[in-house]
């Protein structure tokens, strides 16, 4: 091999090592366009595929995106599904071929210069859950028609998120009864008009899986329009409920500003869901799967699960409703025969902090006799330091060493295990201060100890 061959197949190599290390894996957007993302805390961010200070002066061999560009909230990968957090700074830079932008539901930010001089952009959409915009973050898109937000709230903005964009000429559509706020906050206020569009609202939906099932239904609607949503399975999966409990399907609701509907979907399995390593496990902690539309109730006996028995009218329903599904979630949602006793729960996130039920009580958790059908909402918000609100004061840890996870806490403490769906996997009084478990397969879980806000952990 000559010399100057040997250099150029180095520098080959060089490069792709460097184009490796620019993103985790891509995926397609349901426009067609390739996304490349990095994991990041709560999900994955989209960002600029080649390894380079200066996007605009060139992709590295990358195409640029072109054309209507849709972002959604979630991709998958690997079998596990990702919440889009936000969209990393140059992530666009310089794309001129784009003409439109949706950010779908989950992302929360827009960096710096993320989508800079992209000058054909005429339209942007942004969701309910976007909160930030970086500096420049739409500059120089001087072809900028309409700007559509979808949050209640201003996303807090850089004033120079717009640099060099001539307001003055574009159209802003904010949620019912957002208008006074948008007129009232920088550079909102610049926009040439600022409109509800006639109280048009988005009903979002979206899925736990997107290999395991769809929703129709979701769209633009008059406020308070009744709206029906149908979510379908993919074969082998089943539906098991809806992000805030509620099992119907095909289920109406009402449309309001900021509304989203997560479907979750589970696959048919006879497998084993987890391994305790404990020798405290009651025989009664149970774990309940929904199975077309049959409450099926497994025991949870040490190293396996069994099937003990299917419920029977007559039944009642205890329906938990989180008031904020993004701050927490509720365990305990069944159908049952009257006079079941059933223990509710309520899980802040971290960073958030539970308020109570709309029944006045604020015992966390509860145990409740089911003699009716009953709605109790747990009341959820950002965690402000007042006594007894935010959790009991538990300092806890937890190490992840493969697919086993060991919580360190006080002896005695109950330590509860859930998927991201909110379904209650374990639930456990600590004999000393280290609690190991075994999960069979990679995914998200929620791991709580006491009232303490859960902690979010991802098995690779």
């Amino acid at each position: 091999m000559s010399l100057r061959k040997g250099l150029t197949a180095i520098i080959m190599l060089l490069l792709c090592a460097l184009r490796a290390a620019a993103y985790d894996f891509s995926a397609t957007a349901p426009t067609g366009q390739t996304l490349y993302l990095t994991y990041c805390t709560g999900g994955v961010k989209v960002v600029y595929p080649a390894n380079t200070a200066v996007p605009a002066q060139g992709w590295n061999g990358y195409v640029r995106p072109t054309g209507a560009l849709a972002i959604p909230g979630t991709v998958s990968h690997d079998g596990v599904s990702y919440t889009v957090v936000a969209v990393e700074h140059h992530a666009f830079y310089g794309c001129n071929g784009l003409t439109a932008l949706t950010l779908g539901e989950g992302v929360v930010a827009v960096r710096a210069n993320a989508f800079g001089l992209c000058t054909a952009l005429n339209a942007i959409t942004l969701p309910s859950t976007v909160d930030s915009l970086g500096s420049s973050a739409f500059y120089n898109c001087t072809s900028l028609q309409m700007v559509t937000v979808r949050r209640v709230a201003p996303p807090v903005t850089a004033t120079t998120a717009f640099y060099d964009v001539p307001l003055s000429a574009v159209a802003l559509v904010v949620p019912c009864g957002c208008v006074a706020a948008y007129t009232a906050a920088s550079p909102w206020s610049s926009f040439a008009t600022v409109d509800d569009a006639g109280c048009v609202v988005t009903v979002a939906t979206g899925v736990n899986n997107l290999q395991r099932g769809s929703v129709s239904g979701g769209g633009d609607y008059a406020d308070g329009a009744e709206v029906t949503l149908t979510a379908t399975p993919a074969e082998g999966c089943f539906f098991a409920c809806w992000g805030d409990g509620d099992t119907l399907n095909p289920r109406v609701v009402t449309a309001t500003a900021g509304a989203r509907y997560v479907a979750h979907f589970f696959p048919y399995v006879h497998d084993t869901l987890l391994v305790v390593q404990t020798d405290t496990l009651e025989v009664h902690d149970t774990v309940r799967i929904y199975n077309g539309g049959t409450d099926t109730l497994y025991v949870v006996q040490r190293d396996t699960l069994r099937l003990t028995d299917t419920v029977q009218p007559p039944l009642v329903t205890l329906t938990l409703v989180s008031s904020d599904p993004w701050r927490g979630i509720v365990v305990g949602n069944a159908t049952v025969p009257v006079g079941t006793e059933i223990e509710a729960v309520a899980i802040p996130m971290d960073g958030d902090a539970f308020y109570g039920w709309s029944d006045g009580s604020y015992d966390n958790p509860r145990r409740i006799s089911v003699d009716g059908d009953m709605v109790l909402t747990a009341f959820f918000g950002e965690y402000e330091g007042i006594d007894g609100a935010g959790g009991d004061g538990t300092a806890w840890s937890v190490t992840v060493d493969g697919r086993r996870l060991t919580v360190h806490c006080g002896a005695g403490e109950t330590v509860r295990l859930f998927d991201m769906q909110g379904r209650s996997l374990l639930s456990v009084n600590a004999s000393s201060e280290a609690t190991t478990v075994v999960v069979p397969a990679a995914g998200a879980y929620l791991v709580s100890v006491g009232t303490a806000p859960a902690k979010r952990i991802l098995i690779e």
